[in-house]
């Protein structure tokens, strides 16, 4: 299935629709009997994605499939999603970022609502209850592409 998604232009995919419409949890579920099977398929999966798949559109998980090279290239290959660990654990990498760009420049607990990028700087808008605006260079979303899609964006997305 992940072989019909085009890499440099998924949503041209022909079940891109159907794809795109359902979760990768919500497939398993479809097609998958066995509960023993289908929940070490769930947790090697999320491993590699990490993400609960329950957030993940099954065509973005194909386009992530057939981009990698296969199943078994992301969960054994080298250079591979398990290929590499760093020292001292993921929660080495947020808290190295802000050492460098400094902690008064992560805002926590502030869900994004609109990205404007019509001007040189991005403007940030936080929740609607708040409606605090933040100005910066450039922006790091680390979050789910079903996060992403409840963003709006100025200019709009292709």
């Amino acid at each position: 299935m992940s072989h019909e998604v085009p890499l440099d232009e998924p949503w041209k995919c022909p079940n891109a629709r159907d794809y795109d419409s359902k979760t990768v949890y919500t497939f398993l579920n479809e097609r998958m009997w066995t509960n023993l099977a289908k929940q070490v398929l769930i947790i090697a999966l999320e491993s590699i994605m990490s993400a609960d798949l329950g957030e993940i559109s099954l065509l973005y998980f194909l386009f992530a499939v057939h981009d990698n090279g296969g199943i078994d290239e992301m969960l054994n290959g080298l250079g591979g999603a398990q290929d590499s660990k760093l020292i001292g654990g993921c929660g080495v990498l947020p808290i190295t970022l802000m050492n460098i760009i400094g902690k008064d420049k992560i805002k926590l607990k502030s869900p994004v609502q609109h990205i404007d990028q019509s001007q040189k700087d991005y403007i940030v808008v936080t929740c609607k209850s708040s409606e605090q605006q933040y100005r910066c260079k450039c922006l790091i979303l680390a979050i789910s592409p079903t996060l992403c899609s409840r963003i709006s964006y100025a200019p709009k997305m292709p």
